[in-house]
C-alpha cells in the first residue's frame, strides 16, 4: 500500500537533547526527521511530538523544535506514545488511519508506539534512515521485530515521494531542494 499526504500523520518520538546525544548517527536520524517535518508542512500532513520524561530527558532538539515552529511536544511517561491518553485521543480526533513513525530509541519508544498504533488498526511506516538508538544491533532488531509484525519499513525518500504523488507540481518544485539530499535525482 501507498502512503497517501491526505491520510498520514508524523509521529515524532523522543528526539530529545539527551537521547539525541547517545545516539549512533543521530545527526544524520536529526536531518531526516526536519526533512520529513519541512515535507509535512508543505504537504499539510499534521504532526506529533512526543517527549518522555522532558524533566529529565531534556526537551526536544534544536533542530527538530525549529522546524516544528509553535507546534508543542506532548509529554509523556509510558514507553509507547499510545498508552498515554492525552496522546492516544490526540491522534484518534485527527483521524489519520496511516502512522510514519521517526524517532528514538528504535528498540524501545518507536516499536511499543508502532506496536500500539498496530493493535489499534493503524498503518504503520517506520522510516529507517530517522529512526536511532544508542546500538546499531539493537535498532536493527527493533526494526526486524516491526517488520515482522507488519509495520512498513520505508525511508524518507520513499516517504516524500509517495506524500508527492507526482513530479511538476508546486509541492514537488518546492521540495525539490530537499528531494536532491536525501538522494533523488
Amino acid at each position: 500500500m501507498n502512503l497517501d499526504a491526505g491520510r498520514s500523520v508524523l509521529v515524532v518520538i523522543d528526539m530529545q537533547d539527551r537521547l539525541v546525544r547517545a545516539v549512533a548517527d543521530a545527526d544524520a536520524c536529526v536531518d531526516r526527521t526536519t526533512t520529513l517535518l519541512r515535507t509535512a508542512d508543505v504537504l499539510d500532513v499534521p504532526v506529533v511530538v512526543v517527549e518522555m520524561n522532558p524533566e529529565k530527558l531534556g526537551p526536544t532538539d534544536a533542530r527538530i523544535r525549529q522546524a516544528i515552529g509553535d507546534l508543542a511536544a506532548r509529554p509523556k511517561m509510558t514507553f509507547s506514545a499510545m498508552r498515554e491518553p492525552a496522546v492516544a485521543e490526540h491522534l484518534a480526533a485527527l483521524d489519520r488511519p496511516q502512522a510514519v513513525v521517526v524517532g528514538m530509541e528504535t528498540q524501545v519508544c518507536v516499536l511499543q508506539t508502532a506496536m500500539d498504533l498496530l493493535a489499534r488498526k493503524s498503518d504503520v511506516f517506520v522510516v529507517a534512515d530517522a529512526v536511532g538508538s544508542r546500538r546499531p544491533d539493537a535498532r536493527a532488531l527493533g526494526l526486524q521485530r516491526m517488520q515482522g509484525a507488519g509495520v512498513e519499513i520505508v525511508t524518507t525518500e520513499m516517504v516524500m515521494f509517495e506524500w508527492l504523488e507526482r513530479a511538476g507540481t508546486d509541492a514537488f518544485r518546492q521540495l525539490q531542494p530537499l528531494l536532491k539530499e536525501v538522494g533523488a535525482p
